[in-house]
């Protein structure tokens, strides 16, 4: 139980809890416009939410834009998590998310995500907000945007101090204590009495 609590620990210490967005312009070039970092909502997820329930993720106040997130979280207790990936889902307009090594996922879907094993994992978002072809068949922005991971489980965070399942026998020994020292005192008196 030692080392897993250390382990644990030496993870919370290490956690990144920060998101770096690179906005970049909305035609053929993708010239960056800039840059900006943001706390995560967690650093044992990469779950995030821009744009709210009004759909208004507007950096630098663009409508038009392409945006590439990065980050990184923890995995203190390996597991499978369930995840939703929102966000504009019509012609070009959309979203990708990628976990190194793990997983992925594609606009306007769903899948459970593993990760085996503990430690520090990078993933990235490439972003474009809700397009609709004009009158003309050209593509404009339509001013809504936004973007919604969600971990429905929250599974990578830090485990709770149940001790681990071969040690079981160790909540065993005060009581055991306790009962031989009844015992001794009991044996003691009872000698006394004699």
């Amino acid at each position: 139980m030692k080392t897993t609590l250390l382990l644990t620990a030496l993870l919370c210490g290490s956690a990144h809890a920060e998101i770096k967005v690179d906005i970049f312009t909305f035609d053929y070039n993708h010239s960056l416009i800039g840059s900006f970092t943001m706390p995560s909502q967690s650093p044992f997820s990469p779950e995030l939410s821009l744009g709210g329930p009004n759909k208004d993720w507007h950096p630098f106040g663009l409508t038009g834009f392409f945006a590439e997130l990065h980050g990184s979280f923890t995995v203190a207790t390996p597991g499978t998590g369930f995840f939703d990936l929102d966000c504009p889902v019509n012609m070009s307009s959309g979203a990708f998310f990628n976990i190194d090594g793990v997983a992925s996922m594609d606009k306007g879907s769903s899948r459970f995500i593993t990760i085996d094993k503990p430690g520090t994992y990078n993933w990235s978002i490439l972003y474009s907000p809700e397009i609709a072809q004009d009158y003309d068949h050209g593509s404009q922005p339509t001013g809504r945007s936004w973007i919604e991971l969600t971990d429905f489980d929250h599974v990578w965070g830090p485990s709770t101090g149940v001790p681990e399942s071969t040690a079981w026998w160790l909540w065993l020994v005060p009581a055991g204590i306790l009962l031989l020292r009844r015992k001794q005192t009991h044996q003691s008196e009872v000698s006394e009495d004699s």
